[in-house]
C-alpha cells in the first residue's frame, strides 16, 4: 500500500500550469531542516547562483520533499568532528539546458553496492526503527515525475553528492 501512495502522484500533474520559485523553495527548505542541522551542530553551506529562474514550471512540494529528504539523509549521515552539507544550486554554461541541485556530505560515504540498492523499495542501511527505506525511493520518483534524474557519487570514508538534475523549462513542458 505504502509503494502504491507513493507512485499516486507521479505523472499526474499538469506542470505547465505551476510555476514557482526556485530561489524560495530551496531557502525555505533550508530553514525548514535547521533544526536536524542545528541539534548536530553542522555546518550547513547554500549557495544559489544568480541566474536561477524564478519562474520555473514543475510542482515546487514535490521538490521540496525531495531537498527535505536528501538534506536530513545527509545530516544523519555525519557522524564526525567538523562535519557539513553543502547545498549548490547551478545554473551555468555546462548546464545550460540543466539546472543542477547538489547535496553533499563529508559522512562515512557508501560503497558500490549500496550505491546501487538505495533507489530500491524498502533498502536501508538503518535500523527498522529509524527508517522504512522508502525516502530515497520516493525522491527518484517524484523526481522522475519532473522529468529529470538523481545520480550519486560516494565512496566509503569520502564525499557523498547527491545530484537533482532538472531539465529545462521548454523539456518540462513537454
Amino acid at each position: 500500500d505504502i509503494l502504491d501512495f507513493s507512485k499516486i502522484e507521479v505523472g499526474k500533474l499538469d506542470i505547465e500550469d505551476i510555476k514557482f520559485d526556485l530561489f524560495r523553495t530551496v531557502s525555505s527548505t533550508v530553514s525548514t531542516i535547521s533544526f536536524k542541522t542545528n541539534e548536530k551542530g553542522l555546518d550547513l553551506n547554500l549557495h544559489l547562483d544568480d541566474n536561477i529562474p524564478k519562474d520555473l514550471i514543475g510542482d515546487p512540494m514535490r521538490l521540496r520533499q525531495v531537498l527535505i529528504n536528501l538534506l536530513v539523509n545527509a545530516a544523519n549521515a555525519v557522524d564526525k568532528k567538523d562535519s557539513w552539507i553543502k547545498l549548490n544550486v547551478n545554473v551555468n554554461e555546462n548546464w545550460a539546458d540543466h539546472i543542477l541541485i547538489e547535496i553533499s556530505d563529508n559522512g562515512s560515504g557508501m560503497d558500490r553496492e549500496t550505491r546501487q540498492k538505495i533507489f530500491d523499495p524498502f533498502f536501508t542501511t538503518k535500523s527498522t526503527a529509524d527508517g522504512t527505506g522508502l525516502g530515497l525511493y520516493i525522491c527518484h520518483n517524484l523526481i522522475q515525475g519532473l522529468g529529470g534524474r538523481i545520480d550519486v557519487e560516494s565512496e566509503p570514508g569520502k564525499v557523498s553528492r547527491f545530484m537533482v538534475i532538472l531539465p529545462d523549462q521548454d523539456r518540462r513542458k513537454k
